[in-house]
């Protein structure tokens, strides 16, 4: 048990540190400098040839930031993970888990890029596109279906331990996770990327992440129209300061 429980704080440690130094990618990556919606490009190109020639590198940017912002909710799938494989296949099955979630979430982003990217030539400029997102975000942040796919999010499916059957299960995981994660999440994900480049557009992102991933800390609910805050994390993250707080001055 105490092994166990020493695992699973090395895996916390590592996707924390991970995302940490994820984050410090996005920050200092030249080509994040530019935003998402393709407003650097002119208006007179058309479409086609704006989209094939900018969205590979949207793509990648939107990698960065889904691991960025979604490796810690990761931990608990990952723990799973290792608790149900042999020692020599742990490493192997979380990488394949991470890379079926990951392309759930990239597959996503490829068509969240290309919206944004039309809409930038129907309608540049215009902020209707954030207020519509936002009135949706808060509707469905409140709405039973976003709890369904909460509540599936915590469900972890049982893993083979040997040869190709272990390594499809960890990929199906991935997809399944990711599947449920992008059903609970998609549109506030969304919203920062209508903002331009610049401070507003990294806070707004940390704060989807803090949201994001306190969501997934709660116990599942049954599924109804009401207020989530959110706020798990911020609380164990105050708690866990107090408690530090009181051995150091003790």
């Amino acid at each position: 048990m105490q092994n166990s429980r020493l695992v699973d704080e090395k895996i916390s440690y590592w996707m924390i540190g991970i995302s940490a130094f994820m984050w410090i990618v996005l920050l200092f990556n030249p080509a994040m400098h530019h935003d998402m919606t393709g407003h650097d490009h002119s208006h007179m190109a058309s479409v086609a040839t704006t989209i094939q020639h900018t969205l590979p590198g949207m793509v990648w940017n939107w990698v960065l930031m889904v691991l960025a912002m979604m490796l810690p909710k990761l931990i608990a799938p990952i723990q799973h993970i290792y608790s149900s494989s042999f020692k020599k296949r742990q490493l192997r099955s979380a990488f394949i888990f991470i890379s079926g979630y990951t392309a759930v979430w990239t597959a996503t982003g490829a068509l969240m890029l290309t919206s944004l990217m039309l809409m930038n030539h129907l309608i540049p400029g215009s902020i209707l596109p954030i207020l519509i997102t936002g009135i949706v975000a808060i509707i469905w942040q409140f709405s039973p279906l976003k709890q369904r796919f909460l509540n599936r999010a915590h469900g972890h499916r049982a893993l083979s331990v040997f040869g190709g059957a272990a390594d499809r299960d960890a990929l199906f995981f991935g997809f399944e996770h990711g599947f449920w994660c992008v059903g609970s999440g998609w549109i506030i994900m969304f919203f920062p990327m209508l903002l331009p480049h610049g401070l507003w557009h990294y806070l707004v992102m940390f704060f989807v992440a803090f949201i994001m991933i306190s969501e997934h800390m709660e116990r599942p609910q049954i599924p109804e129209w009401r207020m989530r805050t959110g706020m798990k994390l911020l609380r164990i993250i105050t708690a866990q300061t107090k408690m530090r707080l009181g051995e150091v001055f003790r």
